[in-house]
């Protein structure tokens, strides 16, 4: 290409995820036995030990609620 930009390449799910759906353009979901888990953790920092917003958002982050969201965006819990 003369941009010298890739003609392809990979993107999040949650990138191209409207509503639970794919939104726009062409998808290739790659099978997960073609390769690992993407592991995408959450910790609380020392600084924010004593920020009750950041052990609310932890919190929320283990919820069942936050599981529904994460899946409906593309990923796995």
């Amino acid at each position: 290409m003369a941009s010298g930009n890739a003609p392809i390449g990979f993107v999040a799910l949650s990138q191209v995820m409207a509503q639970g759906r794919i939104a726009r353009g062409s998808a290739w979901i790659v099978p997960p036995h073609l390769h690992p888990p993407l592991r995408q953790d959450a910790v609380l920092l020392r600084a924010g030990q004593a920020n009750p917003a950041a052990a609310a958002l932890l919190a929320y982050l283990r919820s069942d609620a936050a599981r529904t969201v994460l899946r409906a965006h593309g990923y796995e819990t």
